[in-house]
């Protein structure tokens, strides 16, 4: 594969990111999970990317049908966005869920997944 295979796949995977969800998890230090994209029965979740931003120090653990698949830390107020090169792919009907572990007394983790719903 060649640089520009390479980069039009990036492109051409990103510019599929059609859907997207957004959530906030506040925590005290004991955790705060929620479901970022809902798995459904006949279809597979294409993740291209997410945008995270924390108001303060913790841990971020990103599960794909339950299986722990990424885990950032920050160590204070930030923003940053990830993208993928090539989709992460979600089991059919399995969920993407994610947990938040402040390290401070109270910080908030705000989540924008943008993903693609494939049929199979």
């Amino acid at each position: 594969m060649t640089m520009k295979d390479f980069v039009q796949n990036i492109q051409e995977y990103t510019a599929r990111g059609q859907d997207w969800t957004f959530v906030t998890l506040t925590d005290d230090g004991s955790g705060a999970s929620a479901t970022l994209v809902s798995g459904t029965s006949g279809y597979k979740i294409k993740i291209v990317g997410f945008i995270v931003s924390v108001d303060g120090a913790g841990k971020l653990d990103i599960k794909l049908g339950g299986t722990q698949a990424i885990h950032l830390e920050f160590a204070s107020r930030e923003s940053n966005v990830f993208y993928v090169p090539f989709p992460i792919l979600v089991t059919e009907g399995a969920n993407v869920e994610a947990t938040f572990t402040a390290d401070s007394p109270t910080a908030s983790c705000y989540i924008t997944t943008i993903y693609h719903m494939e049929t199979i």
